[in-house]
């Protein structure tokens, strides 16, 4: 794939060197970007710079192909594939841009033609998952809300309705942690869940059942329906921009045959909807890092229930599905 960076000049994006946090890690940054974040709270740890104009894409010949992705391009092509460096990892998304991830840094080279947009969905997707997971921090495939001071989350794939079940319990007055990952790290031997971004991503029935239908968004990629809703001031909800610890892990399951119910998961297939519901999965297991992350996992089982939530996908029963939640939480006395 022999793509170009494009010849963007740096003067463009207002706002370089700014400082601000994404997943709970303060960055600085000379990347304006489109989903919002809140102000850096400490120097930051991270930079994310965009590379010189006019650089080509990464010569791969010479690297070692960790991985190619089993989904495809529309001309056939995989869709990603990750190779190792010396010192850190380069993710390659075809055709739209190259990461390459390093403790201290993550480096954006964009493909001619490239849409920010779509850029900016892959760095905070699979880029930032991986350099969570190379600190030691989990990438969960979660939405995840503050509830009486503690976090719960939502953990699936997409389609099951965690973002839907995240926008019901911000009606109700939770506040929202993360959209789609959740980072989970151990403080004092507590897992607790880190804040992502103050916004949501929901399709335009979500946003006309929440909103109302004359709200006007932003979509989050231009080949998308999903629309960008902020949180916060001004927005929809509110955003807990502190970590806090885990008191429940729900596996949403849509059942129009059945009601509601809230069924408690063994440890050990607990553990692996915690594997299965990883967003970088194959990415840790190439890395090397699947031993000392299961061992992080089983510790976090053993501590935090995980729970089968069924629930129909009447949008009317939403009410009474963060009733049920709200009940759950209140039979171990956490609300």
């Amino acid at each position: 794939m022999n793509c170009r960076l494009t010849g963007e000049d740096s003067s463009a994006f207002p706002g370089c060197n700014a400082a601000t946090r994404v997943y709970g890690t303060d960055i600085t940054t000379d990347i304006r970007f489109g989903t919002p974040s809140v102000p850096a709270q400490r120097s930051p740890k991270l930079a994310i710079l965009r590379a010189l104009p006019c650089a080509t894409l990464h010569d791969t010949q010479d690297l070692d192909l960790l991985y190619e992705s089993e989904w495809k391009t529309p001309v056939g092509a995989p869709a990603s594939f990750l190779f190792a460096l010396p010192d850190g990892y380069l993710l390659r998304i075809s055709c739209v841009a190259d990461f390459t991830i390093r403790d201290a840094e993550i480096t954006v080279y964009t493909a001619a033609a490239h849409d920010p947009r779509a850029v900016e969905i892959h760095l905070f997707g699979a880029a930032m998952a991986i350099w969570l997971e190379r600190q030691g921090i989990l990438a969960l495939h979660a939405s995840a809300l503050s509830l009486c001071g503690r976090a719960i989350a939502f953990l699936s794939d997409s389609g099951a309705g965690k973002s839907t079940l995240a926008a019901a319990l911000l009606q109700s007055g939770a506040a929202l942690l993360s959209d789609d990952i959740t980072p989970v790290e151990m403080i004092e031997g507590v897992p607790f869940a880190r804040p992502a971004f103050p916004q949501l991503r929901l399709w335009p029935e979500e946003v006309s059942h929440f909103l109302g239908p004359d709200v006007q968004l932003d979509k989050v990629h231009p080949n998308e329906a999903k629309l960008r809703v902020p949180v916060g001031p001004g927005g929809f909800g509110r955003f807990e921009a502190r970590s806090l610890p885990i008191k429940r892990f729900y596996i949403p399951q849509r059942d129009d045959r059945a009601d509601i119910r809230i069924l408690p998961i063994p440890r050990r297939d607990a553990l692996v909807e915690m594997v299965r519901n990883s967003f970088v999965a194959r990415a840790v297991m190439v890395m090397g890092l699947q031993p000392a992350r299961l061992t992080l996992l089983t510790s976090i089982v053993k501590q935090v229930p995980v729970m089968r939530l069924i629930y129909p996908s009447d949008r009317a029963a939403l009410p009474r599905v963060c009733q049920a939640v709200i009940n759950d939480l209140n039979e171990e006395e956490l609300c």
